[in-house]
């Protein structure tokens, strides 16, 4: 099974000060072999908000849809 982290990049040229590093943002992806995948992350502060809203637009966008099948879908 293989590990690896994955990180945040700021973008180049932004205005402002430098964001504050967030030393306990950690995320892990790994794969096994039969195609699953595991994801296991912490985060803090503004990142953790992000993530959150992110999550929670996607699952709606996916109820959503399984919504519009299962009322177009023949019974």
């Amino acid at each position: 099974m293989a590990t690896r982290a994955v990180c945040g990049v700021c973008p180049v040229g932004h205005e402002g000060p430098e964001p504050a590093v967030e030393h306990d943002d950690k995320v892990f992806l790994s794969e096994t072999l039969d195609g699953l995948v595991d994801l296991k992350g912490t985060f803090t502060g503004s990142t953790a908000e992000e993530i959150r809203q992110l999550v929670e637009a996607h699952t709606d966008r996916l109820y959503r849809q399984a919504r519009r099948d299962t009322n177009l879908t023949p019974t």
